[in-house]
């Protein structure tokens, strides 16, 4: 091992244990998010709310960085947004009861900086060895609580320390917009009192994408009586004018689909959440449209359904097309998405078509549409 890393260890890979922590009395919780992405966030909010749960009265905060502040705004279970940089944690050392550490690696940064942070009580999660960092020689943390690799990202609570002091609730994403805010988004749309579809095909990870010929394929089965009654909005990206003139000589004329224009995060957000019903691929806006308690079609690969499939609620209509693999979740994931087979078109649009009929204004059991 290298010098400098072998001072790092010795100075900051170790803390002062915490061996008569009361989990019976919590008064403060920080999270160190899992990734800083769109659905990272969403996730990051069911852990939030979960703690909430056990400790009503505890004083929750959580690490943002400007990629993922927004979205963690808007959770009510987080009392306080701490900006990851170096002064926040010589500004928060020793005030927080107990810190969630949820990065999956030991760094040099992230050892130098826990040590400056100094909370009571440290609970990490999983930790992939590297040549110079790893469980034999880090000790910085109280609780080691691995997880199973093929459950549910949102239950890692669930699994950890805190199941033999309390009843963990339910994983559930704890998301609030205000109907105000929603009005950001009408500049997106021009709707004119049709029903409002965002599709979002491609994600941040680029091989997790929809084929034009795909979607082509699931909107040119929309049914005849609805066409002149829904429009489509394709999420903006960088390769989204690509392929938007792609989908749309693919498209049949009477399909009307538009290119939203450039969005900041909260325009995103709204343009989202004021959607009447959102079709996405296996990215941040799926996890999104969950926050948001919007109907989604959403496209998935088996890959990673245990572990990372939308955490919608159950009375939001949802429906994945799962395109099977031969690939498992322990192969390469984007090999998974690469030797693929086909998305069940058929059965989406089935689900879609039943779903927009429901959402016509003439429709007897919902309501019209926003404007």
């Amino acid at each position: 091992m290298k010098l400098h890393k072998k001072i790092i260890v010795s100075l900051f890979g170790h803390k002062k244990p915490c061996p008569d922590f009361d989990f019976r009395n919590v008064r403060s919780v920080l999270i160190q998010p899992l990734g800083t992405a769109v659905g990272d966030a969403v996730i990051n909010t069911a852990y939030a709310a979960q703690i909430k749960k056990m400790y009503p009265q505890a004083h929750i905060g959580i690490f943002v960085t400007p990629r993922n502040r927004e979205i963690l705004s808007h959770c009510p279970a987080v009392d306080e947004l701490v900006e990851l940089k170096w002064p926040s944690f010589f500004k928060h050392r020793k005030k927080w009861d107990l810190f969630l550490d949820f990065h999956e690696v030991f760094t040099s940064r992230e050892l130098i900086k826990n040590k400056i942070l100094s909370p009571r009580a440290t609970m990490i999660f999983k930790k992939k060895e590297k040549p110079h960092y790893h469980l034999g020689n880090i000790k910085n943390y109280d609780f080691y609580c691995p997880f199973s690799p093929r459950e549910h990202v949102s239950r890692h609570l669930n699994t950890s320390e805190f199941a033999k002091h309390h009843p963990v609730p339910a994983p559930e994403i704890c998301f609030g917009f205000a109907e105000e805010e929603k009005r950001q988004a009408a500049p997106f749309w021009q709707a004119g009192g049709k029903i409002k579809v965002f599709v979002a095909p491609q994600g941040s990870v680029p091989f997790k994408a929809v084929e034009p010929r795909d979607l082509a394929a699931l909107l040119n089965k929309l049914a005849p009586e609805l066409r002149p009654r829904v429009q489509f909005l394709l999420c903006r990206t960088k390769t989204a004018e690509a392929f938007f003139a792609a989908l749309t000589g693919l498209l049949d004329a009477d399909i009307d689909i538009r290119l939203s224009a450039p969005t900041t995060l909260q325009q995103y957000i709204a343009v989202t959440a004021s959607a009447d019903l959102v079709i996405s691929v296996d990215s941040g806006t799926a996890h999104l449209a969950c926050a948001a308690k919007r109907p989604l079609l959403s496209f998935y690969v088996e890959h990673n359904i245990n572990t990372w499939s939308p955490l919608h609620r159950a009375d939001v209509p949802h429906f994945m097309m799962i395109a099977k693999t031969g690939y498992d979740q322990a192969d390469d994931e984007y090999k998974s998405w690469l030797f693929r087979e086909d998305f069940p078109v058929q059965d989406g649009a089935d689900w879609l078509n039943t779903q927009l009929r429901g959402l016509l204004p003439d429709s007897a059991t919902n309501p019209t549409p926003a404007p």
